[in-house]
């Protein structure tokens, strides 16, 4: 299905390589260069803007583990780790190092540090769901997905079962609706991000608090934001959620997305609005709190 590589490299920086230990290879559909890759992408958002629904969904370790389920690779760097994980998850069991200290805790099988779980009862429910999701997204618009060689082996052993789903379930990758995990989370943190929010009315969709929210209507407002507005969903299990589309206040022109994995579910239900919707995830704490970055080297910038 992928059977070429593009070195990442983006047009300003090339910290990625250097953030993933030096090797950083995309994994395309044909013969690409990065800089050709993430420019027709860039260009494909920015019409959609305010005028036609384009969902943008990112997959990683998480979106990986909860599509795949749990398996140990004896071929990958660090399998007593992996093992170590893999027993932890399976007696429902977690590692809490917040306060500096390990201790164990009790944790659902299908966790994110975002503090998004699942029982293994709710994803084998919602499993054939999140299938028809992802291919819905795929038809529409694009999945940022982790499918790159790195250094630090990062998703290494969960990606060749990834394309076998893929692969099983209709789910084609091509240039059309298929981008590395970073070009969104870089096409709206770059110098010319601008031309996603000046004079834009943005819709946050997230589980923040009052004051987090403040601070990323503020930061968006210095981008040059028209209008700012919030859409609340679950903390924990977004999969579940549903939007009432009353509660969204038009015009919309851009919607940034953080639910985790249940991004997948929030995504479609926002067709109505017409326009780019981008799963940003962590990128909104970058937002809320300038300064701090995201996979090493996504950061907002004032």
């Amino acid at each position: 299905m992928l059977k070429y590589r593009t070195r990442i490299a983006f047009p300003s920086f090339d910290v990625p390589r250097a953030a993933y230990g030096g090797i950083f290879n995309a994994m395309s559909p044909k013969p690409l260069e990065s800089a050709e890759w993430y420019a027709g992408f860039r260009e494909r958002c920015l019409e959609s803007v305010g005028r036609s629904f384009l969902p943008v969904y990112r997959m990683a370790d998480g979106e990986f583990l909860f599509l795949v389920g749990d398996k140990l690779h004896f071929t990958v760097k660090g399998f007593p780790r992996q093992v170590a994980s893999f027993c932890l998850r399976t007696l429902g069991l977690g590692v809490d190092r917040s306060s500096g200290k390990w201790r164990l805790t009790r944790r659902n099988a299908y966790a994110t540090i975002w503090g998004e779980s699942y029982l293994p009862a709710e994803r084998s429910l919602l499993l054939p769901v999140y299938l028809g999701q992802l291919h819905e997204i795929a038809r529409r618009g694009y999945l940022a997905a982790f499918l790159i060689e790195n250094s630090l082996g990062y998703c290494k052993s969960q990606i060749a079962d990834v394309l076998r789903t893929f692969s099983r379930n209709g789910i084609k990758l091509t240039v059309d609706n298929y981008v590395p995990f970073h070009f969104p989370l870089y096409m709206l943190t770059a110098a010319d991000c601008s031309a996603f929010y000046n004079k834009r009315s943005v819709l946050v969709v997230s589980s923040f608090g009052a004051e987090a929210k403040a601070s990323v209507a503020a930061e968006l407002q210095r981008k040059g934001a028209k209008e700012v507005s919030f859409l609340r969903i679950s903390p924990t299990h977004s999969m579940f959620d549903k939007i009432n589309p009353s509660d969204v206040r038009p015009p919309v022109d851009i919607a940034l997305v953080a639910a985790g994995i249940g991004s997948s579910n929030i995504l479609p239900q926002l067709a109505f609005l017409d326009t780019l919707v981008v799963d940003v995830g962590g990128l909104l704490t970058c937002i809320a709190r300038p300064g701090w970055k995201y996979h090493e080297f996504i950061e907002w910038h004032r």
